[in-house]
């Protein structure tokens, strides 16, 4: 298996699938949330990356580490309104099918997995732009459609 061989130090609990399936998971919610910005999955897509790479993830707890991820990358990226957050809130506890996340468990992850990635959230361009494209596309759309032509800096 190629991502195996590529990537030795990831638990082998977490496979290219479960991975793929649950970015996919993640840009469904915007789907559920008009006001939940792609750029911000992007950016939870990154924070999660991080804690893969660093062999804080196994299978049992993708999900609530990716939602926790989500959380913060929300609260950094958008204006944070509390009924949205709550909107959030709920639709992440829906990723786990079968237990369903509890909020006590998210609110904890979340201050885990600021501290796993050492307080720091701004994240260059750079590292998620391509996240951000690759997720877009998964939508059948494009930046420029996303976001309006005419508005990008």
């Amino acid at each position: 298996d190629q991502f195996r061989l590529s990537h030795p130090k990831i638990h082998p609990s977490i496979t290219l699938s479960k991975l793929r399936n649950l970015q996919k998971d993640l840009r469904e919610i915007t789907t559920q949330i008009d006001k939940l910005d792609m750029s911000t999955v992007a950016l939870a897509w990154v924070y999660f990356e991080k804690l893969v790479l660093a062999d804080l993830v196994r299978k049992s707890n993708r999900k609530l580490l990716a939602g926790a991820c989500l959380v913060l990358a929300f609260k950094f990226n958008q204006h944070v309104d509390r009924a949205l957050l709550g909107q959030l809130a709920t639709c992440i506890r829906k990723l786990d099918r079968k237990d369903r996340l509890n909020l006590a468990d998210l609110h904890a992850a979340e201050l885990k997995v600021f501290v796993d990635l050492g307080f720091s959230l701004h994240v260059e361009q750079t590292a998620y732009g391509p996240h951000l494209h690759r997720l877009l596309k998964g939508l059948g759309t494009n930046a420029l459609d996303y976001y309006g032509r005419g508005t990008e800096s």
